[in-house]
């Protein structure tokens, strides 16, 4: 090998190691807001059809991507304000319950310990200890826990509402440019990609069609246990269950609680209120099926579009899910795509011509 070889292959490779390190801390600084950009990403590819055909109406790439950043943003925005608006009402209406139910507490504890002594044994330590005002010091401790817990609550809801408020801002603002950007950030990631450019635009249209394929199957199981939740409370006579089940559609894409924000509420109300049969049945309806159906309509949904086989898709997004959290609904599938698709690649470039990969690399 000439020195001018060894040169060059120096030079080279120090190109590369300073890359991969740069690359790495950059990864590093943005991390934390690496699921919120994924996120605007996956929306952006699936509205790309919509946007190709906004593109031929209107020539202006600004006014084309603010024109879609507004519909995204009133498209998330309305329903999720109304639902902010119900909670924070019912969460008054229990507020004023608590409320009333403390200022009543007093003289419900004064008449408590005539109501129990029939039922003690005569002489017994209990009725000595069963007085007001040992009930009245017990409540004010119990309360005085409770607004102990409440005030730490509060501190990590304000810190947590802090934190989306923040992520928020970085989607609106992700989006945007990626409506605005996108196609040309895209070109230059496929210049940067050591690829023919047959497989670079192999790998760019899997990628496209699984991005796609994660909205569809996110909203399809979201509109799924939406709607069984409403025949469910239809089947058990709950009042309006055809609002409940438009509610339960929207929380459905949170993560972990989703739709367990409506029918857990309710289950816990109808034991509350001695309604056993109605309770266990919704209990069951919701554990044999509203859970359930997102497990099956998720996979199929996004294996059907990405020429995924489902059962593989179910795999990698409950492990993804089990492993990242919410980010591994994403990730998941994504891993899984791309993995195929450099299978793929490898299948054509060298199993089909019987060539060792190692050799090429000499």
């Amino acid at each position: 090998m000439t020195p001018t070889n060894i040169q060059y292959r120096i030079h080279t490779q120090f190109i590369i190691v300073v890359t991969l390190i740069l690359l790495g801390l950059v990864f590093y600084l943005v991390s934390p807001f690496i699921a919120t950009l994924f996120i605007a990403a996956v929306i952006v590819t699936a509205l790309n059809p919509v946007h190709r055909w906004l593109q031929k109406k209107i020539k202006s790439r600004f006014l084309c991507a603010m024109l879609m950043w507004v519909g995204i943003v009133l498209l998330f925005v309305i329903p999720s304000t109304v639902l902010i608006w119900l909670l924070l009402k019912e969460t008054a209406g229990v507020s004023t319950q608590i409320s009333n139910a403390a200022t009543q507490l007093p003289s419900y504890l004064d008449t408590l310990p005539e109501k129990i002594a029939p039922y003690l044994p005569a002489g017994s330590q209990w009725q000595n200890q069963l007085s007001s005002n040992n009930l009245s010091k017990l409540a004010a401790d119990v309360f005085s826990q409770m607004s102990t817990s409440l005030l730490r609550s509060a501190t990590s809801f304000i810190t947590g509402l802090s934190l989306l408020f923040l992520h928020l801002i970085i989607f609106l603002f992700a989006l945007f440019y990626l409506l605005f950007d996108g196609n040309r950030l895209l070109k230059y990631v496929k210049k940067l990609l050591p690829l023919a450019e047959k497989q670079k635009k192999e790998l760019v249209q899997k990628s496209t069609d699984l991005m796609q394929s994660i909205i569809y199957g996110i909203f399809g199981a979201a509109l799924a246990q939406g709607s069984l939740v409403g025949v469910g409370l239809t089947l058990i006579g709950v009042p309006n269950p055809i609002f409940w089940g438009t509610i339960a559609i929207l929380l459905a894409p949170m993560p972990y609680v989703g739709v367990g924000l409506i029918w857990v509420p309710v289950v816990l109300w109808l034991f509350a209120t001695s309604q056993w049969g109605a309770g266990i049945f919704f209990l069951a309806w919701c554990l044999i099926f509203v859970i359930n159906i997102d497990n099956i309509i998720k996979p199929y949904l996004i294996g059907a579009r990405s020429l995924l086989h489902p059962f593989a898709v179910m795999l990698v997004i409950l492990g993804g899910v089990l492993t990242l959290g919410f980010k591994g609904l994403i990730f998941g599938p994504l891993i899984l795509t791309l993995l195929i698709a450099f299978l793929h690649i490898y299948q054509l470039e060298f199993a089909s011509k019987k060539i060792d990969p190692r050799k090429s690399l000499k």
